[in-house]
């Protein structure tokens, strides 16, 4: 529901107020009311009817100034008549959108009743350059409300050190609404670096920032005329920035030629886009999802709807330059202005609380966005006992037992314990100090855990989804409430990571759970910082003062947009073959993750090659001699980049292979647009990995087999001890439009 101070009946008739109707009905029962404002509008449009015949008998032998009048007068006339014609359509026919809300700029100024102006550099919010490196300073001046329109305008002019001047206005707490049809009619203006966009941002986000709070993107037109003839509308979500996922579609179009209307209808379960009542996108709940860190207690949630179940307010910029646009040209004219008649919320009359019932003219061609959810993973740490982590590779199983000692018992002032209290909580970790100390949950046998997707200190800025959770118990009458509790992962003192807890803010006597982000380790690095790929202990509890506690249920959890993107690495298996496959006929048993792909548009692993995503494949039976069971790729011609690859769980050490060859058979079944040829790489848990080996551009339709030196993949930076794609490969980045080849008998050879 839209909340704007003024409930629908009061909404309606502000606008009709606007347009010289009383708003007496207001008072009245519903069913009046609306015979009362159909009665009132068909009046003002008989109104306006005669007012426009007396000004059209004027017009035969009128010229200049006068004439220019005439006609400025008739346009504001046939606007009203538009929008009275159309409340009075809602108001007569059956249950639908009802209009809940609208501006039509049709002062003089901005109504700062329903907008707020943004100015400045986007700083003010903790993102310079508003997070896209944009080159314009937004400010009041380039506003403008006349003749019907918003103006807003972008010009060539240095303020505070930005080449360029712009506008941006947004509703935040004026008007905010959950589920509806919002729409505007607009024309943007053409050009190489300009980037006009009507969108949603969370009012006040239930479920963290950026992207984890979500954004519609109801209309993003960028470098129109300019080589950027279409339309974008897409939603963000997912996870905090950088593991933002999005969705939605585009469609192909002349924006800057005149005005065109936007539209999203939003509802619980489906978001879709319409350009000029034609639907072109549709994004399903069961595509969205919010992965965030909501407190101490409850540590990271995905709850059902997030984040697209809570209020949103809407946005209108220009923006000039920025990562996506690029920077304008010469062929770039200024004042670039894009210009808005109306903005206007409808809300479902249809009664259900997820805003359905009211669909329009819904494309049943258009294919929904694939499922997606956050992949989790979870690692016991203690549970009754110290536990012993495992995996399942391939045939095997490999083990990493797990114990629970002091290395700092800080000469005696700390003891340890394993102590069974019965109930549900079974054995637990007792630690009783006198004067600080710690206890440690770390391998015991000798190894280290290699963290993957959680995050990196040298990055402390990108945030990840980790986190130790652990059950405490403070036992107050034996513990120093002023002190603190201090939470670290280390990869050898002092390289470590901490978080500090005020004991103070705890609960006392009682159990409580405790969740603790390896953000936060990693933002608070020891005299070096935490290397989560080299962990020695994975948990380490240090009172800094007397203490009586108790711990049990630790795990160390996290969550990814990419299937298996996170997680901690099985050891590497160790191989003593000659020749280790990949693939011949099917895939290699080391290899259990199996074939994937990975894309701009996706963002994320996926490991179904019928999804329709940029990569495709299948395994096919080729007949041929040599040549049995093939697998067949694609890469499809919808403007994005991606890689197709063979991935392992574990890094397996191939340093024996290191004079060794990677051996590949490929048949280019047809080149598409590309020009430069193809490209594989090996990776060893991406970034680590060997860089681009380009192969060149294969004669189509032969088989071709391809030889690389495994040294000449070390040189590029791959470390033997820990590959975990046996191979990737891909046409050239930014050439890949429908693309397909064939792979077969892929191995590496001593």
């Amino acid at each position: 529901m839209t909340k704007s101070a003024h409930p629908l009946r009061s909404l309606l008739a502000c606008g009709l107020l606007m347009a010289g109707l009383s708003t007496s009905a207001l008072s009245q029962s519903n069913e009046e009311a609306n015979e009362h404002l159909i009665s009132s509008i068909e009046n003002r449009l008989n109104q306006l009817q005669w007012m426009q015949q007396q000004l059209q008998a004027q017009l035969p032998g009128t010229s200049g100034g006068r004439l220019m009048s005439l006609q400025r007068q008739l346009n504001n006339i046939s606007r009203q008549q538009q929008r009275l014609e159309e409340q009075l359509e809602e108001l007569q026919g059956e249950p639908g959108w009802t209009l809940v809300w609208r501006d039509e700029f049709d002062g003089d100024s901005l109504n700062l009743n329903n907008w707020h102006v943004q100015t400045g550099d986007g700083t003010e919010y903790g993102i310079p350059g508003w997070g896209n490196n944009e080159l314009q300073w937004y400010q009041a001046e380039n506003l403008l409300v006349a003749d019907g329109e918003l103006i807003i305008s972008a010009l060539p002019e240095n303020v505070s050190g930005y080449p360029y001047t712009s506008g941006r206005i947004r509703t935040l707490n004026k008007v905010d609404t959950t589920f509806g049809r919002i729409e505007a009619r607009i024309q943007v203006p053409e050009g190489r670096g300009l980037w006009s966009a009507f969108w949603m941002l969370p009012s006040q986000s239930e479920y963290g920032g950026w992207a984890s709070g979500g954004e519609i993107d109801i209309m993003e037109a960028v470098n129109p005329g300019a080589g950027g003839d279409v339309i974008h509308g897409t939603l963000h979500f997912g996870m905090a920035w950088p593991l933002n996922v999005s969705a939605g579609g585009h469609i192909d179009a002349t924006p800057g030629d005149g005005y065109h209307t936007y539209a999203v209808e939003w509802e619980g379960e489906e978001i879709r886009w319409y350009m000029d009542g034609v639907h072109y996108a549709t994004v399903g709940a069961d595509a969205w999802w919010s992965y965030f860190y909501q407190d101490r207690e409850n540590g990271y949630q995905n709850p059902d709807g997030a984040p697209f179940n809570q209020d949103f307010h809407l946005l209108l910029n220009l923006a000039v330059g920025g990562n996506w646009p690029g920077n304008p040209d010469a062929s770039t004219s200024f004042p670039a202005q894009m210009r808005v008649d109306y903005v206007r919320v409808y809300e479902c009359s249809g009664g259900n609380e997820d805003g359905s019932g009211c669909a329009t003219s819904v494309d049943p061609g258009v294919t929904p966005a694939a499922p997606a959810d956050v992949f989790t993973a979870s690692y016991d740490l203690y549970t009754d006992q110290a536990e012993t982590l495992t995996w399942a590779v391939g045939n095997d199983t490999l083990e990493t037992p797990l114990g629970v000692t002091s290395f700092w018992n800080n000469n005696g002032a700390l003891s340890v314990h394993e102590t069974a209290i019965g109930g549900e909580h079974g054995n637990v970790i007792e630690v009783l100090t006198s004067n600080s100390g710690n206890i440690s949950i770390y391998p015991t046998d000798g190894s280290t855990l290699d963290l993957f997707g959680f995050g990196n200190a040298t990055r402390p800025w990108e945030l990840h989804g980790g986190e130790l959770v652990f059950d405490l118990f403070i036992d107050s009458v034996n513990t120093d409430l002023s002190s603190n509790l201090v939470i670290k992962i280390d990869s050898g003192w002092p390289a470590l990571g901490s978080k500090s807890l005020a004991i103070a803010d705890l609960p006392h006597d009682q159990w409580t759970r405790v969740s603790v982000p390896v953000n936060d380790l990693l933002g608070n690095p020891g005299e070096q910082p935490l290397d989560v790929a080299s962990v020695l202990n994975v948990f380490v509890l240090e009172p800094t003062s007397a203490a009586h506690l108790m711990i049990d249920n630790v795990k160390l959890q996290c969550g990814h947009p990419a299937n298996n993107g996170c997680g901690i690495s099985p050891p590497s298996i160790a191989l003593d073959e000659d020749i280790v496959e990949v693939y011949t006929d099917t895939v290699g048993d080391i290899w259990s993750n199996g074939i994937g792909g990975w894309d701009t548009t996706a963002g994320t692993d996926y490991f179904d090659g019928a999804a329709g995503n940029h990569v495709g494949w299948s395994q096919q039976d080729s007949g041929e001699e040599g040549h049995g069971q093939i697998i067949d790729v694609e890469f499809r011609a919808d403007g994005a980049n991606g890689v197709f690859y063979i991935q392992s769980p574990a890094g397996v050490n191939l340093g024996e292979f290191a004079q060794g060859n990677l051996i590949f058979d490929v048949r280019v079944l047809d080149y598409g647009s590309n020009t430069s040829g193809l490209v594989m790489k090996v990776d060893c848990g991406f970034p680590c990995t060997s860089g681009d080996q380009p192969i060149g551009r294969p004669v189509e339709s032969v088989w071709h087999t391809m030889t690389i030196p495994v040294s000449q993949l070390v040189n590029g930076g791959l470390d033997l001890s820990k590959v975990n794609t046996g191979v990737v490969v891909f046409p050239t980045w930014g050439d890949q439009q429908g693309v397909q080849f064939q792979l077969d008998n892929i191995r590496w050879e001593k």
